[in-house]
């Protein structure tokens, strides 16, 4: 595959739906964490929570860069 031409930015942006499903799955495991009773799986929890968080910055910021949000 080859860079597209300018203008044609179809294939480097991302879904929204995908930012809109990271979103759930954070919500999820925020309630799995509040009702975590094992401090070692909460601390696994929370791990996971930061970087998925973190993704989604990430997807936030490439679709306000493209101008899709």
């Amino acid at each position: 595959e080859s860079t597209p031409a300018f203008g044609d930015r179809r294939a480097y942006q991302m879904d929204p739906a995908n930012t809109r499903e990271a979103m759930r799955e954070v919500a999820e495991l925020e309630a799995r964490i509040a009702a975590c009773a094992d401090e070692a799986e909460r601390l696994v929890l929370q791990k996971q929570l930061a970087e998925k968080r973190q993704a989604i910055a990430l997807r936030l910021e490439g679709l306000a860069r493209s101008g899709t949000l």
